[in-house]
């Protein structure tokens, strides 16, 4: 009886190990399937990202075309880039609210659908005023583009590599208006603008029929659980704090990140006595370190604060002060092999802080909130884009100095980084 009780708890336990033998081999495989998944989504959203920006951004490589068509004047071409952002303001909260509510795959089609027939109708366009209309409706379609990513990469990543994921996707922003930089203006001396603009809508709404074809929704607890379905959400949201806060801040980081976009090269053409085109290369250094900026942000974020979002926030506000008044001092006195590393340093955090912001916006948010928390965030930050490069110019025109305008600009930053420090994160 003995032998046979030992017998009997030896296959037991060799059941038992080939048990958890198999358990782990499959939870090991599963693992492996979900993070080749994760990529794989992450590789969708970049791209659809970066051919959304390419649309978007595509007024200023056509202002050339679009104002000697229409007749129109120099602030008459901003009004594109206004209205476009405009639209895209104005909707935002309320596209992450749908999202929130409907899940994320079918709005991966609809807002770069709305976006890419927008230009496809401004590309037949004969007046100034209904082009006007049909970039702000290309703008209300973008609305859609931040919060969907922000919310499928949320779910899909987990925290501790969230940020690094969403640097990545939004690294797609300058890579889309560095491609219309590039090809646009070449384009459309070939084809003309009208065709340029067909060409990059049908990318633009490809990419999007794409997405939705191959993107999946996780099957994890947060969709499973029951969904905000009412306008009740959408109020807790727009009177959230903690979100309401951070937007507001941002349109700080927002101002000074286009007004280095706006007013570089000039600065150093009238400041530096410098060569357009030399100091059209200060600018590729900013926005190519931006691109940089935006991931690794987002790894330090994950992986040295241990996903303390508030913190990282803060100490971009910081460096992006501390070296827009270094520049403002010293441009006449450093060397141009010292200035380039200079604004590279500056671009990464000025240009590169936007992973960061999305990433703490949806984790405000909460799983089931996020898409909603970034299209407000996103919305209140966006005023800084609007008013930032007007009040900078208006600073220089006044004292006839870049310095001063910098240096106002670095400590409405500072000032903004140490605030953001009392936030509950």
């Amino acid at each position: 009886m003995l032998t046979k009780g030992v017998r009997t708890s030896f296959t037991s336990d060799k059941t038992n190990e080939v048990n958890s033998l198999r358990d782990f081999a499959v939870d090991v495989a599963t693992e492996n399937m979900v993070s080749a998944s994760r990529w794989a989504i992450l590789s969708l959203l970049f791209f659809l990202q970066t051919s959304a920006s390419l649309v978007t951004l595509s007024f200023g490589p056509l202002a050339p075309f679009l104002q000697e068509y229409f007749n129109i004047s120099r602030a008459q071409v901003g009004l594109f880039t206004s209205l476009s952002f405009a639209g895209n303001t104005l909707l935002g909260v309320f596209c992450g609210w749908l999202i929130d509510k409907f899940h994320v795959r079918r709005f991966l089609l609809l807002g770069p659908a709305i976006l890419g027939l927008s230009f496809l109708f401004l590309s037949q366009i004969h007046s100034f005023e209904i082009a006007l209309v049909c970039t702000f409706m290309g703008g209300m379609g973008y609305a859609f583009v931040n919060p969907s990513a922000a919310k499928a990469l949320t779910h899909w990543f987990p925290s501790k590599s969230r940020a690094t994921a969403i640097g990545v996707m939004k690294s797609g922003v300058s890579l889309g208006g560095a491609l219309g930089a590039a090809l646009l203006p070449g384009l459309a001396l070939l084809i003309g603008w009208r065709n340029a603009l067909v060409m990059i809508a049908f990318v633009v709404i490809l990419v999007g029929g794409i997405s939705i074809t191959f993107y999946r929704e996780t099957t994890g607890k947060a969709l499973t659980e029951a969904l905000p379905t009412g306008l009740r959400q959408l109020r807790d949201i727009l009177k959230n704090g903690s979100i309401l806060m951070l937007g507001g801040l941002c349109v700080l980081y927002s101002a000074i990140q286009l007004s280095a976009s706006t007013y570089l090269v000039l600065f150093l053409k009238e400041t530096v006595q410098l060569p357009v085109v030399l100091a059209g290369s200060f600018l590729t250094v900013y926005t190519l370190s931006g691109v940089a900026g935006r991931i690794c942000w987002g790894f330090i974020s994950d992986h040295v604060f241990g996903g303390r979002r508030k913190i990282t926030l803060s100490l971009i506000g910081f460096i992006t002060a501390i070296m827009a008044v270094l520049i403002a001092l010293f441009v006449d006195a450093v060397p141009l092999w010292l200035l380039y590393p200079m604004v590279a340093i500056f671009g990464l955090s000025a240009f590169g802080w936007p992973s960061i912001f999305i990433t703490f916006l949806a984790e405000l948010g909460g799983e089931k909130q996020a898409a909603a928390a970034v299209g407000l965030g996103v919305s209140i930050s966006n005023l800084g884009i609007l008013i930032g490069p007007p009040i900078f110019g208006h600073i220089v025109d006044v004292t006839q100095s870049y310095a001063q305008a910098w240096i106002i600009f670095g400590i409405f930053t500072a000032t903004g980084a140490v605030v953001l420090l009392m936030m509950r994160e």
